[in-house]
């Protein structure tokens, strides 16, 4: 009879779960783009105007140096009561990534009235902030809520702790990742990547948010100052001290040693430096725009040894003490570090279910400044139960992931549509690159032209007497090699240099 029910109670929890929204982009008929302008932002890049293509199932971030906002409204909205929430998505940066996120807001449901999505911007109000975001070597797997300060009204930021490793498990590989955020009932929560927990924490925790949720209970008072006869300091010199009679400050650190002798190979009359003979002037050398011209200078090969004025080397004076210093005593009179009156926080609150005060979600957001195009999003679930997330990882994501990371022709052709799509990336941020691209490949067109169809020439009649003269002209070429291996022609030309040691 236990088991009955316990298998009733399941069945009921299952009908009660909701899918608050999944979508796996086989199209955006019933998603909204933004039609607003961002503030702020210079005319060229303010609107929303980065185009949303769709590409094999995948939802694709389609433009460089462009913002997006794309939009959709959750089948009812969700409130933070007696339910996880969950939401998951698949991302995949084909072409790596520069700068740009590739999060999702979930907005928050107006207190009145209803949400217009066609005026999607930065500043629409959000209640979850989640997802990868970089800009260059900083990489982030974001988590931020909105939480409206009770006391105070004023509505504040709080973002989860960095997930040190997140570069290195989304960014550096192009494979699809799945990332994964549970927010549960009780105020904790949980982040995945790849279905692997990278991240948990308490949303009432000051280790896991900075800054914390949380504000301190006192405050400094900005009125106090430190009295003038306040002694901080903890030590002071002993005024019994005195310096003994036999300390001697003249003493240097450092005096000759007295034991060295001049090497006998030492030549003091040779210079450690000579001009290089063999350099000349350069014909084009302008002194009044290249400055006066300096024979370049080498190391002398007679000062194997050392050359010029031979000074002892130096060692440390055993009769060395140093400046003297009276001893340090504990200070009789020290009252400790100052720190001024402490008040009460005005804006302090204590808050024992914080999740509860979240403002409820209306939609789900891409309001996002990208850099790098074909960024792509597949998979989007939002939902209060987790083992929905964790079926549709698994029959969804897992299996798209095994095979982009097989062996075979699967995995070279995603490598050359990776490679294609870094290209255009590039090519996108640096235009210049595409003349450089239409170059290389009018190369490598031409090089098989020329190579499997090449020009024949009929040979003419004097060909026997043209082998005859090729000898002869070959026989004076090697002549000439010959004389340039002997120095006749050292084959090379002036060098603007100025005076400079340089070695043999």
């Amino acid at each position: 009879m236990t088991s009955t029910w316990t298998c009733l109670a399941l069945i009921l929890v299952a009908v009660q779960a909701t899918t608050l929204l999944q979508d796996s982009f086989d199209d955006i008929n019933s998603w909204t783009i933004s039609a607003a302008t961002k503030d702020g932002a210079s005319s060229d890049i303010a609107k929303y105007d980065g185009k949303w293509t769709i590409d094999n199932g995948t939802l694709v971030m389609d433009t460089a140096a462009r913002h997006y906002g794309l939009a959709k409204k959750l089948t009812t909205p969700f409130k933070f009561e007696d339910k996880p929430f969950v939401v998951q998505y698949e991302v995949k940066f084909s072409g790596g990534m520069t700068c740009g996120g590739s999060y999702l807001k979930l907005l928050e449901q107006p207190m009145k009235g209803d949400l217009n999505l066609q005026e999607l911007t930065d500043k629409t109000p959000f209640t979850i902030m989640f997802g990868p975001d970089k800009c260059g070597a900083e990489a982030h797997l974001r988590f931020i809520y909105r939480y409206q300060n009770p006391k105070t009204k004023d509505f504040n930021e709080v973002h989860a702790r960095r997930v040190m490793d997140a570069d290195e498990k989304i960014y550096q590989s192009p494979r699809t990742h799945l990332v994964t955020l549970v927010v549960r009932p009780d105020s904790t929560f949980v982040m995945r990547i790849d279905n692997q927990q990278v991240s948990q924490g308490d949303l009432r925790s000051n280790e896991d948010f900075d800054p914390p949720l949380q504000p301190a209970k006192t405050i400094d008072d900005e009125t106090d100052s430190k009295p003038a006869d306040w002694i901080d300091d903890e030590y002071m010199e002993d005024p019994t001290d005195s310096k003994p009679d036999s300390w001697d400050e003249s003493e240097p650190m450092y005096i000759e040693d007295v034991t060295a002798e001049k090497p006998e190979e030492w030549d003091e009359s040779e210079p450690e430096l000579i001009e290089d003979k063999s350099a000349k002037k350069p014909e084009d050398w302008d002194d009044e725009d290249d400055g006066e011209w300096e024979v370049p200078m080498l190391r002398n090969p007679k000062c194997e040894t050392g050359c010029g004025p031979w000074q002892r080397p130096q060692v440390k004076n055993p009769n060395y003490q140093g400046k003297w210093h009276p001893r340090r005593i504990k200070n009789p009179a020290y009252k400790g570090v100052w720190t001024p009156r402490q008040l009460p926080n005005p804006e302090y609150f204590e808050d024992k279910q914080p999740v509860r005060s979240l403002r409820p979600i209306a939609a789900v957001a891409f309001e996002l400044w990208t850099v790098s195009r074909g960024v792509k999003f597949d998979n989007l679930l939002i939902t209060d139960d987790e083992a929905l997330a964790q079926q549709w990882a698994t029959e969804r994501w897992q299996p798209k992931y095994d095979s982009e990371g097989g062996e075979g022709a699967t995995e070279v052709m995603q490598q050359l549509q990776d490679a294609y799509n870094y290209l255009t990336n590039a090519a996108d941020e640096n235009p210049y690159l595409y003349i450089v691209y239409t170059l290389v490949l009018s190369v490598l067109v031409a090089i098989p032209i020329f190579t499997c169809c090449p020009a024949d020439e009929p040979k003419s009649e004097d060909s026997a007497d043209n082998d005859g003269e090729d000898e002869e002209e070959e026989d004076a070429t090697a002549d000439n090699a010959d004389n340039a291996d002997n120095g006749d022609d050292d084959g090379t030309g002036p060098v603007r240099r100025r005076r400079v040691a340089q070695d043999d």
